[in-house]
């Protein structure tokens, strides 16, 4: 698969956007700041790594699928941090 097309499917996979929804509202709810970040950061790493072989991929399709799945959260954090700031703006 080409890593546009495993991105598309990562970003629009649903079970990972809840999984990062609630790791990204409980880092907000954390009351030292950078305890909340170190949190996320684990969770986007650890979700990038484990959901892949939870899915049943092996060798280096999962070894891809991890490394994208980081790109993939990443991007989605960025999206719920936009829509945080919008919220808190209006």
């Amino acid at each position: 698969m080409a890593i546009p097309a495993i991105i598309l499917a990562q970003v629009l996979d649903p079970l990972r956007i809840i999984l990062l929804g609630a790791a990204f509202g409980l880092a907000m709810l954390a009351t030292n700041k950078w305890t909340g970040w170190f949190a996320l950061a684990i969770a986007v790493l650890a979700l990038a790594v484990v959901y892949p072989l939870l899915m049943g991929q092996r060798g280096d399709e999962a070894g891809m699928a991890a490394m994208v799945g980081v790109l993939s959260n990443a991007l989605l954090v960025m999206v719920f941090m936009l829509i945080r700031s919008a919220w808190r703006r209006f």
